[in-house]
């Protein structure tokens, strides 16, 4: 609650803090059809030609933004359990505490990856575990964060085709939030946060504190000047950031100034949230 409030109030002030963002955002998840087309081999990343050390371990999670299904595998060289993975989907999680190793077919991207045999299915619902047989096919490049990854059951077939998201889709979101904090329009802020904010506030809340804070500072933000868009960061537990710059015209009760401003935007569910914002 400490965090979520710490996020809310950066919102409110909307150039307070000048906290970096760590996002942690959600998805909802869906099975796919039992088709079995092949699987098509992800672009090559640029490899980091000196790495320094040489990670012990390295878990690279793949999400599918369009199912949410998501495959967590261990990809380091030296790591005992390399090849190490579980593979999450809505029903239940496919993998847990006994290692279950997939064939890595390389040391660099792009890796083909492949298992045939029991692994234990943890249902969602229910929480019972249960040992069921499964074919895993796909092609992964650790570095550029992306796959394209099948997973096969007797009766489901699960997807995953995992991309970095491109920064050229923020434009929409961009637009809705400096529209937003112009207008001094907590609703239509509220609508254009991440999930980690509404999921500790609900709309009413929100609309609350924000008018409340509007009324003991006099703070608003009256014009907002876009000076650079980050490129897309994607970490190994496969969410995915941008930050963007902007100089901005601010009056409150001690008069007008002009500031740096940032706005720090996840992606979730197919589209860019705003996580939080920060003065620079």
């Amino acid at each position: 609650m400490k965090r979520a409030a710490a996020l809310l109030a950066l919102l409110l002030t909307a150039c307070g803090g000048g906290q970096s963002a760590t996002p942690s955002p959600s998805a909802t998840v869906a099975a796919l059809p039992s088709a079995t087309p092949p699987v098509s081999f992800v672009p090559v990343s640029t490899p980091n030609a000196n790495p320094s050390p040489a990670p012990s371990a390295r878990t690279v999670t793949f999400r599918d933004p369009a199912n949410g299904n998501s495959l967590a595998i261990e990809v380091a060289i030296t790591a005992g359990d390399r090849g190490h993975f579980v593979f999450a989907v809505a029903a239940g999680i496919y993998g847990g505490a006994a290692p279950v190793r997939a064939t890595l077919s390389s040391l660099s991207a792009p890796m083909t990856i492949a298992y045939d045999g029991p692994i234990d299915f943890t249902d969602a619902a229910s929480g019972a575990t249960r040992k069921i047989d499964v074919a895993l096919r796909g092609t992964i490049d650790p570095d550029a964060h992306a796959a394209d990854v099948v997973l096969t059951t007797e009766k489901d077939r699960f997807v995953i085709t995992a991309r970095p998201p491109d920064a050229g889709a923020l434009a929409r979101a961009l637009d809705r939030m400096e529209a937003a904090l112009i207008a001094d329009d907590p609703v239509a802020l509220y609508a254009v946060t991440n999930s980690e904010v509404k999921a500790q506030y609900t709309q009413t809340q929100f609309v609350e504190a924000w008018q409340a804070q509007s009324a003991s500072t006099g703070r608003r933000i009256t014009a907002m000047r876009r000076t650079a868009i980050g490129g897309v960061v994607e970490s190994d537990l496969g969410y995915a950031s941008v930050d963007v710059r902007y100089s901005a015209d601010i009056t409150d009760r001690n008069g007008s100034r002009m500031t740096g401003y940032i706005a720090y935007f996840v992606f979730e569910d197919g589209e860019w949230r705003l996580w939080t914002t920060s003065e620079n």
